[in-house]
C-alpha cells in the first residue's frame, strides 16, 4: 500500500522563488521504479505584476497550487498553470501562501495607482 501511494506522489521537489522582479516555480517527480530517473513536471517564470490570484485544493493525500496568470493568449484572459505540492510541510504552505498574497496586494495597489493617474 504504501509503495503504491509513493507511485502516485511520487518523491517530488518543488521550488519557489519571489525574489526580484519574477517569481520562478520548478516541480520535478521522481520515477521510483527506474531508478533515479527525474523527470520535469513543471517549470515556469514569470513577472509578478502578472499574478492574478491563486488557490491551494487539497484532496485526503493530495494537494495542488494553481496559480492564475494574466495573459493576453488566453482566450479569458486568465492562464492557469498548477503544481504539486502535497509533500510541502503546513509551514512551507503558510509562508508559500504569505508570499502569495502580499505579491498579490501589491499587483493591486499598483492597478489602483495606474488608474488613478
Amino acid at each position: 500500500m504504501y509503495i503504491f501511494i509513493l507511485k502516485i506522489l511520487g518523491l517530488p521537489y518543488f521550488s519557489y522563488e519571489s525574489n526580484g522582479e519574477t517569481i520562478n516555480v520548478f516541480n520535478k517527480k521522481y520515477d521510483l521504479f527506474f531508478g533515479t530517473n527525474m523527470k520535469a513536471i513543471n517549470r515556469a517564470e514569470f513577472p509578478k505584476r502578472k499574478l492574478h490570484k491563486f488557490k491551494i485544493k487539497s484532496f485526503l493525500l493530495y494537494r495542488r497550487l494553481d496559480l492564475f496568470l494574466d495573459s493576453k493568449q488566453a482566450s479569458n484572459g486568465i492562464s492557469k498553470l498548477s503544481y504539486h505540492i502535497s509533500y510541502l510541510n503546513n509551514s512551507d504552505i503558510k509562508n508559500l501562501r504569505k508570499s502569495l498574497n502580499k505579491i498579490i496586494e501589491e499587483n493591486k495597489l499598483n492597478k489602483e495607482k495606474h488608474t488613478n493617474n
